[in-house]
């Protein structure tokens, strides 16, 4: 590799850049000293420079109207290769968005919109402004920074964290997660392995879930939440590269900003359950291994597509109607899964789609949002029938690092029925 110096002129006008961006400028004449020179500019990256978010509004089918709050997936990007982020909500009125207490929640600073300092989300205990990391959903996982060994204890056995380690759901056969211990992602489960996470021993299984439970909420890289209404009740579903979809009740706060009739209630926002697939166990101990590198750790990373059965067509999960959440993983392996919540309480897996599935071997990584379409069917009601389009994906092991045409999986489109 040739070090090609950069003085005179070219040296004064990078440094002209850096100082009129309010920024420094680094002098570097090989690998080892751009790479040194980088992690320094990065390590003075400030906190409220790395906050990135994804805008999630859920629209009502029946009448095109979205309802009045809109949830935020955060995130924070840190040098370590597993980032923390979190999920907050705000009102939503006509002239942008509001705190919990009605206020301006954003203001412009340099031209770009930002949370204002004393903006307060849902759910938050204190104003969290913009700062993607407090407060949120996040911080209802987590025990407070002054709680008691015994308090942090309590939080994280209070958690419900499901895996599924049994075979394949059959086609129309839904397996409850909620009940058995051989479902739970925890010390109480038989089933899981020390092998299956990714340790060597019991004790260090029994330590990485234990670290898992007391965790906050993973980043939300490439995933939007998702907001569903149920008789009473709604609840947010939220996927991060820590390999667990959430579900958050976000049922409180009530009111909204276009009517002025806001609650200033904080509560809500409590973690009902989470999903972790099987295929993601033996990532768990790379969130908490504090590397620093390019191999950011990657688990549910695609987007969620609902399949709701609406009957009487008023967008709420009613009693006795089928609710189902599709979701891949992106960079985060080969698999769909679809979870059926039609019950908030009581999730079901009703089927998985892998490479290893016959008919699905030419799928690569799930990076593909599946759409949710209407056709033609001899077998539906009036001649048609509701199908998943999604295509094939992408091939890491093959593409990564090629520049020009490779056989490779993921040169397919796929079409299925809602049994998968």
């Amino acid at each position: 590799m040739r070090s090609c110096p950069l003085d005179g002129e070219g040296s004064n006008y990078l440094q002209r850049l850096a100082d009129e961006g309010g920024g420094s400028a680094e002098l570097a004449t090989d690998l080892e000293t751009l790479t040194a020179a980088l992690n320094a500019q990065l390590g003075q990256i400030g906190r409220t420079n790395e906050n990135f978010a994804e805008l999630a509004v859920d629209v009502d089918r029946a009448n095109f109207a979205h309802e009045e709050r809109a949830y935020f997936n955060l995130f924070e990007p840190s040098r370590s290769n597993a980032w923390r982020g979190n999920l907050k909500g705000y009102f939503l009125a006509p002239d942008g968005l509001r705190s919990v207490d009605g206020s301006e929640a954003t203001e412009t600073v340099d031209g770009v919109e930002v949370f204002k300092g004393d903006a307060q989300s849902f759910w938050s205990a204190i104003p969290d402004g913009n700062d993607a990391l407090l407060g949120g959903a996040s911080a209802n996982i987590v025990a407070p920074a002054d709680a008691t060994a015994a308090e942090i204890a309590a939080r994280a056995d209070a958690r419900t964290l499901y895996t599924y380690l049994g075979p394949r759901p059959g086609a129309g056969v839904s397996v409850a997660l909620n009940g058995p211990a051989s479902h739970a992602l925890g010390t109480v489960n038989p089933d899981l392995t020390p092998a299956l996470v990714g340790v060597a021993d019991e004790a260090a299984k029994e330590a990485l879930i234990e670290r898992l439970r007391r965790a906050p909420m993973g980043d939300p890289l490439h995933s939007r939440s998702v907001g569903l209404d149920y008789p009473g009740m709604k609840v947010v579903y939220s996927m991060t590269n820590q390999g667990l979809l959430h579900a958050f009740d976000a049922t409180r706060p009530g009111g909204d900003a276009a009517s002025a009739a806001i609650s200033a209630d904080t509560g809500g926002g409590e973690e009902l359950w989470a999903f972790m697939p099987r295929r993601l166990l033996s990532n768990l101990p790379a969130p908490f291994d504090g590397a620093v590198g390019n191999d950011h750790v990657y688990g549910l990373d695609g987007g969620i597509t609902r399949w709701h059965d609406d009957d009487n067509g008023d967008g709420i999960v009613d009693a006795g109607e089928t609710m189902l959440l599709i979701f891949g993983m992106r960079r985060g392996g080969d698999s769909y899964y679809a979870l059926d919540v039609s019950e908030p309480l009581n999730p079901k897996l009703a089927w998985e789609i892998n490479a290893s599935v016959a008919g699905f071997e030419r799928l690569g990584e799930t990076w593909s949002r599946p759409a949710l379409v209407t056709g033609e069917s001899s077998l539906g009601t009036d001649g048609k029938e509701r199908f998943l389009v999604f295509g094939g994906g992408y091939d890491a092991a093959t593409l990564d690092g090629s520049t020009g045409p490779t056989p490779a999986r993921g040169n397919g489109l796929f079409v299925v029925d809602v049994e998968g």
